[in-house]
């Protein structure tokens, strides 16, 4: 099973978040999603959610910034889904690969993944509950 990290970090006041508008895989492509990506061998997820979040957006957290909100998994795949908050603001275009942009929560962009129209209220709405979402 293929595990990934995806994490989404909030402004302060909980009325942005920031997304990165995917350029891969191609199925991704010109969408906006959380930051995330694969866990390399023997990493924790929360480790890898950190790597990520700085290789993609510049910014540098630590593990305790990060909660552990929500499971998405299939036969095939896990997705492990963090929330924090932080200073969105100083998020910065760190590659040739995705841009990072910050959305009023209640505004996200129609080139969004499906299922950001649910994972975004979930974890702003229910702070009390984790959650697994299992994939026939």
């Amino acid at each position: 099973m293929t595990r990934y990290v995806l994490g989404f970090m909030f402004d302060q006041d909980h009325k942005k978040v920031l997304l990165v508008e995917k350029t891969s895989p191609a199925w991704q492509a010109g969408k906006f999603n959380g930051v995330g990506g694969k866990l390399e061998d023997g990493e924790r997820a929360v480790d890898a959610m950190v790597r990520e979040f700085r290789e993609e957006t510049g910014i540098a957290t630590d593990e305790w910034d990060w909660e552990y909100r929500l499971d998405i998994k299939s036969e095939v795949f896990q997705v492990l889904i963090y929330m924090a908050e932080g200073r969105i603001d100083l998020a910065r275009k760190t590659s040739a690969k995705d841009s990072p942009v910050r959305f009023p929560v209640n505004e996200l962009p129609p080139n969004q993944l499906g299922n950001l129209r649910w994972i975004v209220p979930f974890l702003l709405d229910r702070p009390d509950i984790i959650g697994t979402v299992i994939y026939p």
